[in-house]
Protein backbone atom coordinates (compact mmCIF):
# COMPACT_ATOMS: atom_id res chain seq x y z
CA UNK A 1 0.00 0.00 0.00
CA UNK A 2 2.79 2.64 1.00
CA UNK A 3 3.67 2.62 -3.04
CA UNK A 4 0.66 4.40 -3.32
CA UNK A 5 1.60 7.19 -1.61
CA UNK A 6 4.23 8.65 -4.25
CA UNK A 7 1.60 7.85 -7.15
CA UNK A 8 -0.93 9.81 -5.24
CA UNK A 9 0.75 12.63 -4.84
CA UNK A 10 2.07 12.19 -8.65
CA UNK A 11 -2.00 12.53 -9.77
CA UNK A 12 -2.64 15.28 -7.03
CA UNK A 13 0.22 17.70 -8.21
CA UNK A 14 -0.95 17.29 -12.03
CA UNK A 15 -4.23 18.06 -11.21
CA UNK A 16 -3.26 21.16 -9.27
CA UNK A 17 -0.69 22.07 -11.36
CA UNK A 18 -3.66 21.87 -14.36
CA UNK A 19 -5.80 24.43 -12.27
CA UNK A 20 -3.40 26.88 -11.57
CA UNK A 21 -2.36 27.08 -15.54
CA UNK A 22 -5.87 27.80 -16.29
CA UNK A 23 -5.61 31.43 -15.26
CA UNK A 24 -3.00 32.80 -17.53
CA UNK A 25 -4.36 33.12 -21.15
CA UNK A 26 -7.60 34.58 -18.89
CA UNK A 27 -5.89 37.63 -17.55
CA UNK A 28 -7.14 39.67 -20.40
CA UNK A 29 -10.42 38.64 -20.28
CA UNK A 30 -10.33 39.36 -16.42
CA UNK A 31 -8.41 42.52 -16.50
CA UNK A 32 -11.52 43.64 -19.07
CA UNK A 33 -14.41 42.15 -16.87
CA UNK A 34 -13.02 43.60 -13.76
CA UNK A 35 -12.29 46.67 -15.07
CA UNK A 36 -9.00 47.39 -14.11
CA UNK A 37 -5.67 48.56 -15.72
CA UNK A 38 -2.47 46.24 -16.33
CA UNK A 39 -0.75 46.99 -13.49
CA UNK A 40 -3.84 46.30 -11.29
CA UNK A 41 -4.43 42.40 -12.46
CA UNK A 42 -0.98 42.30 -12.21
CA UNK A 43 -1.61 42.87 -8.22
CA UNK A 44 -3.64 39.93 -9.00
CA UNK A 45 -0.73 37.73 -10.06
CA UNK A 46 1.11 39.01 -7.36
CA UNK A 47 -0.85 37.93 -4.34
CA UNK A 48 -0.61 34.54 -5.40
CA UNK A 49 2.92 34.51 -5.30
CA UNK A 50 3.14 36.37 -2.17
CA UNK A 51 0.87 34.40 -0.56
CA UNK A 52 3.09 30.86 -1.79
CA UNK A 53 6.14 32.54 -0.46
CA UNK A 54 4.79 33.26 3.53
CA UNK A 55 3.24 30.36 3.27
CA UNK A 56 6.36 27.80 2.05
CA UNK A 57 7.79 27.50 5.85
CA UNK A 58 4.69 26.99 7.41
CA UNK A 59 3.95 24.28 5.21
CA UNK A 60 6.67 22.37 6.09
CA UNK A 61 6.80 22.46 9.58
CA UNK A 62 3.06 21.19 9.35
CA UNK A 63 4.10 18.27 7.38
CA UNK A 64 6.20 17.38 10.60
CA UNK A 65 3.58 18.22 13.29
CA UNK A 66 0.51 16.50 11.46
CA UNK A 67 -0.72 13.45 9.26
CA UNK A 68 0.53 14.51 5.58
CA UNK A 69 -2.21 13.50 3.73
CA UNK A 70 -4.47 15.65 5.82
CA UNK A 71 -2.04 18.68 5.23
CA UNK A 72 -1.92 17.94 1.37
CA UNK A 73 -5.77 17.56 1.67
CA UNK A 74 -5.78 21.01 3.04
CA UNK A 75 -3.64 22.47 0.24
CA UNK A 76 -5.80 21.00 -2.56
CA UNK A 77 -8.97 22.17 -1.25
CA UNK A 78 -7.50 25.73 -0.64
CA UNK A 79 -6.53 25.86 -4.79
CA UNK A 80 -10.32 24.42 -5.00
CA UNK A 81 -11.66 27.23 -2.74
CA UNK A 82 -9.78 29.88 -4.11
CA UNK A 83 -10.68 29.10 -7.63
CA UNK A 84 -14.14 28.77 -7.14
CA UNK A 85 -13.90 32.28 -5.29
CA UNK A 86 -12.18 33.91 -8.23
CA UNK A 87 -14.74 31.73 -10.62
CA UNK A 88 -17.18 34.67 -8.83
CA UNK A 89 -15.45 37.38 -8.14
CA UNK A 90 -16.97 40.96 -9.45
CA UNK A 91 -14.14 43.06 -7.98
CA UNK A 92 -10.31 43.18 -7.78
CA UNK A 93 -10.30 42.92 -3.93
CA UNK A 94 -12.30 39.63 -4.38
CA UNK A 95 -10.24 38.39 -7.07
CA UNK A 96 -6.71 38.95 -4.90
CA UNK A 97 -8.12 37.17 -1.92
CA UNK A 98 -8.84 34.20 -4.06
CA UNK A 99 -5.69 33.56 -5.51
CA UNK A 100 -3.95 34.31 -2.25
CA UNK A 101 -6.16 31.19 -1.25
CA UNK A 102 -4.92 29.52 -4.15
CA UNK A 103 -0.99 30.32 -3.30
CA UNK A 104 -1.02 28.79 0.63
CA UNK A 105 -2.68 25.82 -1.26
CA UNK A 106 0.28 25.85 -3.97
CA UNK A 107 2.77 26.50 -1.22
CA UNK A 108 0.90 23.26 0.90
CA UNK A 109 0.62 21.03 -1.80
CA UNK A 110 4.59 21.50 -3.46
CA UNK A 111 6.01 21.59 -0.41
CA UNK A 112 4.22 18.66 1.11
CA UNK A 113 3.72 16.61 -1.96
CA UNK A 114 7.94 16.59 -2.18
CA UNK A 115 8.05 15.35 1.13
CA UNK A 116 6.10 12.38 0.93
CA UNK A 117 7.75 11.64 -2.28
CA UNK A 118 11.28 11.90 -1.12
CA UNK A 119 10.61 10.04 2.17
CA UNK A 120 8.68 7.30 0.53
CA UNK A 121 11.69 6.56 -1.83
CA UNK A 122 15.09 4.81 -0.63
CA UNK A 123 17.91 6.59 -0.92
CA UNK A 124 19.05 5.25 -3.87
CA UNK A 125 16.17 5.78 -5.73
CA UNK A 126 14.86 9.62 -4.70
CA UNK A 127 16.83 10.80 -7.67
CA UNK A 128 14.37 8.76 -9.86
CA UNK A 129 11.82 9.95 -7.63
CA UNK A 130 11.98 13.26 -8.11
CA UNK A 131 12.16 13.59 -11.61
CA UNK A 132 9.22 11.91 -11.89
CA UNK A 133 7.49 14.13 -9.33
CA UNK A 134 8.81 17.32 -11.71
CA UNK A 135 7.49 15.19 -14.69
CA UNK A 136 4.09 15.69 -13.07
CA UNK A 137 4.55 18.70 -12.43
CA UNK A 138 5.24 20.32 -15.60
CA UNK A 139 2.64 17.58 -17.16
CA UNK A 140 0.23 19.76 -15.18
CA UNK A 141 1.25 23.30 -16.61
CA UNK A 142 1.45 21.44 -20.30
CA UNK A 143 -1.94 20.40 -19.92
CA UNK A 144 -3.34 23.62 -17.85
CA UNK A 145 -3.40 26.64 -20.36
CA UNK A 146 -4.95 24.29 -23.01
CA UNK A 147 -7.77 22.88 -20.64
CA UNK A 148 -8.34 27.10 -19.57
CA UNK A 149 -8.54 27.79 -23.03
CA UNK A 150 -10.80 25.41 -24.01
CA UNK A 151 -13.66 25.91 -21.27
CA UNK A 152 -13.06 29.64 -21.92
CA UNK A 153 -14.27 29.07 -25.48
CA UNK A 154 -17.25 27.05 -24.67
CA UNK A 155 -18.15 29.95 -21.58
CA UNK A 156 -15.87 32.74 -20.34
CA UNK A 157 -12.75 33.14 -18.02
CA UNK A 158 -15.45 32.24 -15.13
CA UNK A 159 -16.24 28.80 -16.33
CA UNK A 160 -12.65 27.91 -17.06
CA UNK A 161 -11.59 29.38 -13.00
CA UNK A 162 -14.79 27.03 -11.85
CA UNK A 163 -13.19 23.86 -14.10
CA UNK A 164 -10.02 24.76 -12.20
CA UNK A 165 -11.39 24.33 -8.49
CA UNK A 166 -13.16 20.40 -10.20
CA UNK A 167 -9.95 19.88 -10.64
CA UNK A 168 -8.54 20.82 -7.55
CA UNK A 169 -11.64 18.84 -5.73
CA UNK A 170 -10.85 15.64 -7.96
CA UNK A 171 -7.20 15.83 -6.58
CA UNK A 172 -8.58 16.17 -3.24
CA UNK A 173 -10.38 12.77 -3.70
CA UNK A 174 -7.46 10.82 -4.97
CA UNK A 175 -6.01 11.66 -1.63
CA UNK A 176 -8.74 10.65 0.59
CA UNK A 177 -8.57 7.10 -1.18
CA UNK A 178 -5.00 6.55 0.19
CA UNK A 179 -5.33 8.30 3.68
CA UNK A 180 -6.66 5.37 5.78
CA UNK A 181 -3.30 3.71 4.51
CA UNK A 182 -0.93 6.09 5.92
CA UNK A 183 0.95 5.43 2.54
CA UNK A 184 1.83 9.26 2.19
CA UNK A 185 3.28 9.36 6.05
CA UNK A 186 7.36 9.00 6.45
CA UNK A 187 8.56 5.63 5.46
CA UNK A 188 11.72 4.42 8.14
CA UNK A 189 14.39 3.00 5.84
CA UNK A 190 16.83 0.30 7.37
CA UNK A 191 20.22 1.01 7.86
CA UNK A 192 20.31 4.51 7.24
CA UNK A 193 21.11 7.22 9.83
CA UNK A 194 20.93 10.39 9.52
CA UNK A 195 23.00 12.74 10.92
CA UNK A 196 23.27 17.23 11.13
CA UNK A 197 25.65 19.47 11.60
CA UNK A 198 24.43 23.17 12.31
CA UNK A 199 26.09 26.34 12.09
CA UNK A 200 25.85 28.46 14.78
CA UNK A 201 23.59 31.40 14.57
CA UNK A 202 22.84 32.75 11.39
CA UNK A 203 26.43 32.06 10.00
CA UNK A 204 25.17 29.41 7.28
CA UNK A 205 23.48 31.79 5.51
CA UNK A 206 27.17 33.61 4.66
CA UNK A 207 28.56 30.07 4.43
CA UNK A 208 26.04 29.10 1.51
CA UNK A 209 25.76 32.33 -0.40
CA UNK A 210 30.02 32.96 -0.79
CA UNK A 211 29.75 29.04 -1.69
CA UNK A 212 26.85 29.75 -4.38
CA UNK A 213 26.51 33.22 -5.35
CA UNK A 214 25.81 33.00 -8.74
CA UNK A 215 23.47 30.38 -8.37
CA UNK A 216 21.23 32.81 -6.25
CA UNK A 217 21.50 35.16 -8.35
CA UNK A 218 20.62 33.02 -11.43
CA UNK A 219 17.88 31.98 -9.42
CA UNK A 220 16.71 35.16 -8.88
CA UNK A 221 16.38 36.06 -13.09
CA UNK A 222 14.90 32.91 -13.55
CA UNK A 223 12.23 33.45 -11.20
CA UNK A 224 11.66 37.50 -11.76
CA UNK A 225 11.22 36.33 -15.45
CA UNK A 226 8.91 33.82 -15.08
CA UNK A 227 6.87 36.31 -12.76
CA UNK A 228 7.05 39.27 -14.80
CA UNK A 229 7.02 37.70 -18.23
CA UNK A 230 5.98 34.56 -18.41
CA UNK A 231 2.91 35.12 -16.15
CA UNK A 232 1.91 38.30 -16.48
CA UNK A 233 3.93 40.83 -19.35
CA UNK A 234 3.48 37.65 -22.01
CA UNK A 235 0.05 36.77 -21.51
CA UNK A 236 -1.37 40.13 -21.76
CA UNK A 237 1.45 41.00 -25.09
CA UNK A 238 -0.80 37.63 -26.27
CA UNK A 239 -3.75 38.89 -26.73
CA UNK A 240 -3.23 42.61 -26.83
CA UNK A 241 -0.07 43.03 -28.97
CA UNK A 242 0.20 40.08 -31.13
CA UNK A 243 -3.86 39.61 -31.64
CA UNK A 244 -3.99 36.00 -30.72
CA UNK A 245 -7.52 34.27 -29.10
CA UNK A 246 -7.75 32.97 -25.71
CA UNK A 247 -7.81 29.67 -27.58
CA UNK A 248 -4.82 30.62 -29.91
CA UNK A 249 -3.01 31.75 -27.23
CA UNK A 250 -3.67 28.70 -24.76
CA UNK A 251 -1.98 26.48 -27.02
CA UNK A 252 0.98 28.48 -27.48
CA UNK A 253 1.44 28.42 -23.76
CA UNK A 254 0.81 24.69 -23.88
CA UNK A 255 3.60 24.08 -26.67
CA UNK A 256 5.69 25.89 -24.15
CA UNK A 257 5.16 24.26 -21.16
CA UNK A 258 5.55 20.49 -23.34
CA UNK A 259 9.24 21.87 -24.87
CA UNK A 260 10.73 23.03 -21.32
CA UNK A 261 9.13 19.73 -19.95
CA UNK A 262 10.69 17.27 -22.41
CA UNK A 263 14.05 18.94 -22.97
CA UNK A 264 14.73 19.73 -19.44
CA UNK A 265 15.76 16.23 -18.25
CA UNK A 266 18.42 16.00 -21.01
CA UNK A 267 19.35 19.83 -20.20
CA UNK A 268 20.17 18.07 -16.65
CA UNK A 269 22.37 15.24 -17.83
CA UNK A 270 24.20 17.42 -20.11
CA UNK A 271 25.51 19.81 -17.56
CA UNK A 272 26.39 16.84 -15.85
CA UNK A 273 29.04 16.32 -18.65
CA UNK A 274 29.52 19.85 -19.78
CA UNK A 275 29.15 21.86 -16.47
CA UNK A 276 26.25 23.89 -14.84
CA UNK A 277 27.17 27.36 -15.67
CA UNK A 278 28.45 26.31 -19.49
CA UNK A 279 24.19 25.57 -19.98
CA UNK A 280 23.04 28.37 -17.71
CA UNK A 281 24.88 31.40 -18.81
CA UNK A 282 23.62 31.09 -22.62
CA UNK A 283 20.65 30.06 -21.03
CA UNK A 284 19.94 33.37 -19.30
CA UNK A 285 20.87 35.39 -22.29
CA UNK A 286 18.50 33.18 -24.67
CA UNK A 287 15.70 33.60 -21.50
CA UNK A 288 16.58 37.42 -21.76
CA UNK A 289 16.25 37.22 -26.24
CA UNK A 290 13.23 35.63 -25.99
CA UNK A 291 11.33 37.75 -23.11
CA UNK A 292 12.01 41.02 -25.39
CA UNK A 293 10.82 39.24 -28.27
CA UNK A 294 7.50 37.78 -27.19
CA UNK A 295 6.51 40.39 -25.07
CA UNK A 296 7.47 43.54 -27.20
CA UNK A 297 6.14 41.93 -30.53
CA UNK A 298 3.59 43.50 -32.26
CA UNK A 299 2.48 40.37 -34.60
CA UNK A 300 2.06 36.79 -34.26
CA UNK A 301 5.42 35.23 -35.43
CA UNK A 302 7.59 37.58 -33.64
CA UNK A 303 5.93 36.55 -30.46
CA UNK A 304 5.82 32.63 -30.73
CA UNK A 305 9.85 33.19 -31.89
CA UNK A 306 10.10 35.02 -29.03
CA UNK A 307 7.99 32.30 -27.30
CA UNK A 308 10.18 29.64 -28.65
CA UNK A 309 13.67 30.53 -27.45
CA UNK A 310 12.01 31.29 -23.85
CA UNK A 311 10.71 27.70 -24.18
CA UNK A 312 14.49 26.46 -24.70
CA UNK A 313 16.10 28.61 -22.00
CA UNK A 314 13.37 27.35 -19.62
CA UNK A 315 15.15 24.43 -19.80
CA UNK A 316 17.79 25.28 -17.37
CA UNK A 317 15.35 25.94 -15.01
CA UNK A 318 16.74 23.27 -12.60
CA UNK A 319 20.31 24.50 -13.34
CA UNK A 320 20.66 26.82 -10.20
CA UNK A 321 19.55 24.38 -7.67
CA UNK A 322 22.15 21.75 -8.77
CA UNK A 323 24.53 24.15 -8.84
CA UNK A 324 23.93 24.84 -5.14
CA UNK A 325 24.10 21.51 -4.40
CA UNK A 326 27.17 20.81 -6.00
CA UNK A 327 28.57 23.32 -4.21
CA UNK A 328 27.37 23.83 -0.65
CA UNK A 329 28.70 21.49 1.96
CA UNK A 330 26.34 18.37 2.84
CA UNK A 331 25.41 19.38 6.63
CA UNK A 332 23.81 22.73 4.93
CA UNK A 333 22.55 21.85 1.74
CA UNK A 334 18.58 21.40 3.45
CA UNK A 335 18.87 25.03 4.32
CA UNK A 336 20.74 26.18 1.28
CA UNK A 337 17.52 24.69 -0.66
CA UNK A 338 15.34 26.32 1.37
CA UNK A 339 16.98 29.62 0.93
CA UNK A 340 16.63 28.58 -3.00
CA UNK A 341 13.18 28.44 -2.74
CA UNK A 342 12.66 31.82 -0.77
CA UNK A 343 14.47 33.99 -3.55
CA UNK A 344 12.84 32.19 -6.22
CA UNK A 345 9.70 32.76 -4.54
CA UNK A 346 10.16 36.43 -3.49
CA UNK A 347 11.29 37.09 -7.14
CA UNK A 348 8.33 35.52 -8.60
CA UNK A 349 6.37 37.68 -6.23
CA UNK A 350 8.66 41.18 -7.34
CA UNK A 351 8.45 40.03 -11.12
CA UNK A 352 4.44 40.45 -11.79
CA UNK A 353 4.23 44.18 -9.90
CA UNK A 354 7.41 45.65 -11.42
CA UNK A 355 6.44 44.19 -14.99
CA UNK A 356 2.43 45.67 -13.81
CA UNK A 357 3.65 49.15 -12.75
CA UNK A 358 6.48 49.45 -16.20
CA UNK A 359 4.09 48.35 -18.76
CA UNK A 360 1.50 50.78 -17.44
CA UNK A 361 4.11 53.80 -17.72
CA UNK A 362 5.76 52.91 -20.77
CA UNK A 363 4.24 50.10 -22.61
CA UNK A 364 5.31 46.49 -23.37
CA UNK A 365 8.25 47.47 -25.46
CA UNK A 366 9.78 49.37 -22.20
CA UNK A 367 8.98 46.82 -19.72
CA UNK A 368 10.11 44.06 -21.87
CA UNK A 369 13.33 45.61 -22.30
CA UNK A 370 13.38 46.07 -18.13
CA UNK A 371 13.01 42.64 -17.77
CA UNK A 372 15.83 41.48 -20.17
CA UNK A 373 17.96 44.14 -18.35
CA UNK A 374 17.20 42.39 -15.05
CA UNK A 375 18.72 39.47 -16.22
CA UNK A 376 21.78 40.52 -17.91
CA UNK A 377 22.38 42.60 -15.05
CA UNK A 378 22.39 39.63 -13.11
CA UNK A 379 24.79 37.59 -15.71
CA UNK A 380 26.96 40.74 -15.56
CA UNK A 381 27.04 40.62 -11.41
CA UNK A 382 27.43 36.96 -11.19
CA UNK A 383 29.58 35.80 -14.10
CA UNK A 384 32.07 38.88 -15.10
CA UNK A 385 34.02 38.80 -11.48
CA UNK A 386 34.87 35.55 -12.06
CA UNK A 387 35.75 35.86 -16.42
CA UNK A 388 37.90 38.76 -15.23
CA UNK A 389 39.79 36.60 -12.34
CA UNK A 390 40.52 34.00 -14.86
CA UNK A 391 41.66 36.07 -17.41
CA UNK A 392 44.10 38.14 -14.94
CA UNK A 393 45.28 34.31 -13.84
CA UNK A 394 45.45 33.48 -17.27
CA UNK A 395 47.97 36.51 -18.12
CA UNK A 396 49.88 35.65 -14.70
CA UNK A 397 50.69 32.46 -16.10
CA UNK A 398 51.57 33.64 -19.05
CA UNK A 399 54.27 35.88 -18.11
CA UNK A 400 56.09 33.44 -15.68
CA UNK A 401 56.62 31.46 -18.88
CA UNK A 402 60.00 31.44 -19.88
CA UNK A 403 60.63 33.47 -23.14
Amino acid sequence: MRRLGPFAVYSNVFLVMLSLGVISPMLKDIQRDLGVSYGAIAWGVGAFAVARLLADLPAGIAAERYPRAIVLLAGSLAICGGSLVAAWSGDLQTFMLARAISGVGSAITSTVGLTVVLDAAAPEHRGRASARYHSALGAGAFVGPGFGGLLSTLGDWRLALAGAGIAALLSSGILLVVYRSRALEPARHEGITVTSERTAGGGWIRMVLLAAAPAYLAAFAIFFTRGAAAFTLIPLAGRDAAGLSALTLSIVLMASAGVTTLIGPSVGSLSDRLGRERLLVPGLLLMAGGTLCSVAAGEPRLFIGGIALASIAGATFSLPSSMIVDRVPAHARGRAIGLYRMVGDAALSLGPLVAGLVVDAAGFMVAGLAVAGVVVTIVVAGWAPRLIGARRALQEGASTLPG
